[in-house]
């Protein structure tokens, strides 16, 4: 199991965003959060990913209690917002900033950059500036930044939002192989049907907060 969260609440001020009594999400699989706007989903990834302490709760990642100064865990997980930050310079620097900074050497750095540019059809992009790059480009090059760091979770907010059918058809077949492949568990929201949701194993529906239910479904993986 990747996580198990149980009487999990956010507040923002006075505000309650999030009020989880219990959600459990299977690791190695897709799972794929629903709601509208406001409904709490980038709050729930961010407690997933340790970037958010709940008000109160308790939070288990891979069977082991969590908590935001977790840095070991927090190494297993990456989150992909959305649009996502791109840092100053080329293509090639952004994606190598998460091996630099998780103490990769050089070398293996560059190797796992190309590899991850590779996966995301962006090889040729490596030295443009990301000033110029598209909507759908600059998503890619967030993929590659996360795929690169070889991470046990990726969770994606709102991946397929605003980017062309080109991007969309390739964040699909790179989740599936992220998943098929090599066993990372994949958690992306949605604001409604999206093209990303026939790929998902399970479908968990959220509002004002609150999870309305979790169904398994079957894919077209």
């Amino acid at each position: 199991m990747f996580c198990e969260c149980h009487d999990i609440l956010v507040r923002y001020g006075r505000t309650v965003v999030l009020d989880v009594q219990r959600l459990a999400i299977p690791a190695g699989h897709i799972t794929t959060i629903v709601g509208p706007n406001g409904a709490g989903k980038t709050t729930l990834l961010e407690v997933l990913a340790l970037l958010r302490r709940p008000t109160c709760g308790q939070v288990s990642l891979w069977g082991r209690p969590a908590e935001a100064s977790d840095r070991e865990l927090q190494k297993k997980i990456v989150m992909v917002m959305h649009p996502g930050y791109m840092f100053h310079g080329a293509v090639w620097h952004n994606v190598m900033y998460g091996l630099r900074a998780r103490g990769t050497r050089r070398s293996e750095s560059r190797l796992r950059a190309a590899d991850a540019l590779k996966m995301v059809g962006m090889s040729d992009f490596a030295h443009r500036n990301v000033v110029d790059l598209s909507a759908g480009e600059r998503q890619r090059v967030n993929l590659a930044r996360a795929v690169a760091i070889g991470p046990e979770a990726v969770l994606l907010d709102e991946p397929s939002a605003n980017v062309d059918t080109r991007t969309v058809a390739l964040i699909r077949n790179l989740l599936r192989r992220l998943s098929q492949e090599q066993g990372t568990t994949v958690i992306h929201t949605s604001p409604g049907n999206s093209q990303l949701h026939d790929i998902a194993d399970r479908v968990v529906y959220i509002e004002a907060g609150r999870i309305l239910k979790s169904d398994e479904r079957p894919s077209d993986n």
